[in-house]
């Protein structure tokens, strides 16, 4: 009987893998177009998550091309942890004022523990070599709480922040500036008066704040800052330049929604934790993209998204740590950071916008 003929061997090898590659590309091409497997996201219906709706608010913030990291974390269990752009877990990220916030806690430990008599401590007694440079003589006013609650009467940051850290001497600008107001009398967001914060922090510890930081926070909390940028005077900068990884930050974020407990220790006083998350302003401040009735802590902002109240740390450019107490949803993002200062504000909005339409309508009741 005559053998049907199917050709080469050689070219049904090479039919073969033909077959395999496309069948391959299919398959990557069907995983690049579902979120859920692109972004790693299982089934979350024990969080009360909508797996898909949360996979959306993924590719949303990688459709945005400037963030770099996201996780989102419920009762302590991570639900999606994400990095873009080529990022990992390893990297770490200028966190800028999310750094205001880790100030915040080391006041509080402080406070605790006696080194600061009370928010109506003066601080300027703590900087005799610069009281030459005081133009202002209202800055002899100006007390810790003033300082921690973006009450001391310096300009906003767009108009003194070059000036100041740009300087040779960043604490002799800060104290030549001239206050716009009477300090505590209103509230005007710097983050020179943050630095002085620091540095005061500093003067009364007698010692270098991030050792003191190491000490009580970092190490207790199991996490390490990378980088604290130092000005020429060797001064940490305060409220800006820490650098941290994303999951870091995640621990940051639980440690303040478990009233300042970590694996049975309390790292920050549970009463200064409460107190933070209080609003200072006289009213609320308005909107802010999806963040309504914004109000401010003790180096927190506050607010609602969606009408829940949440309470946020923000850096520059779309560094968030957000917790949401109704929800126990904790939002920790990092993005470029290098950028001016309207695209830093457009990119906090955008990220603003992600937790908002997609993050918080994943959240099941």
């Amino acid at each position: 009987m005559k053998m049907k003929h199917f050709g080469h061997p050689r070219k049904r090898r090479h039919l073969a893998v033909l077959v395999v590659l496309i069948l391959i590309l299919i398959h990557c091409t069907a995983h690049q177009d579902d979120p859920i497997q692109k972004y790693g996201i299982e089934n979350l219906d024990h969080l009360g998550i909508d797996s898909k709706r949360l996979a959306r608010a993924y590719q949303k913030a990688d459709d945005l091309g400037f963030v770099y990291a996201m996780i989102v974390e419920r009762g302590g269990e991570i639900a999606a942890e994400y990095y873009f752009a080529g990022k990992t877990e390893n990297d770490f990220f200028n966190v800028k004022s999310v750094s205001k916030s880790i100030l915040s806690a080391l006041l509080g430990i402080a406070m605790e523990k006696g080194i600061i008599s009370g928010l109506d401590q003066r601080i300027s007694g703590l900087f005799p070599e610069y009281h030459s440079h005081i133009r202002d003589t209202r800055f002899h006013q100006i007390t810790i709480g003033h300082l921690l609650m973006m009450r001391g009467g310096i300009d906003r940051d767009r108009t003194v922040f070059s000036r100041v850290f740009y300087s040779a001497n960043p604490l002799k600008a800060i104290f030549e500036e001239s206050l716009l107001f009477e300090p505590g009398s209103d509230m005007i967001y710097s983050t020179p008066l943050t630095h002085l914060l620091a540095c005061s922090l500093s003067r009364l510890l007698k010692e270098d704040l991030k050792v003191f930081a190491d000490q009580h926070l970092h190490g207790p909390l199991e996490i390490s800052v990378d980088d604290w940028e130092i000005d020429p005077q060797g001064n940490r900068i305060g409220g800006n330049n820490m650098r941290f990884q994303t999951r870091e930050l995640v621990k940051f974020g639980r440690l303040y929604a478990d009233g300042g407990i970590y694996k049975g220790q309390q790292i920050v006083p549970k009463d200064w934790i409460e107190q933070s998350i209080e609003n200072s302003l006289t009213e609320p401040g308005g909107n802010w993209g999806a963040l309504e009735e914004i109000g401010y802590g003790y180096l927190w902002w506050l607010g609602k998204i969606r009408g829940y109240d949440v309470y946020t740390a923000i850096g520059y450019g779309g560094q968030f740590v957000m917790h949401v107490p109704e929800l126990d949803l904790l939002i920790v993002t990092n993005a470029d950071s290098e950028i001016g200062w309207d695209s830093a504000d457009a990119h906090e909005r955008a990220i603003l916008d992600i937790i908002r339409d997609h993050i918080l309508p994943a959240i099941g009741q």
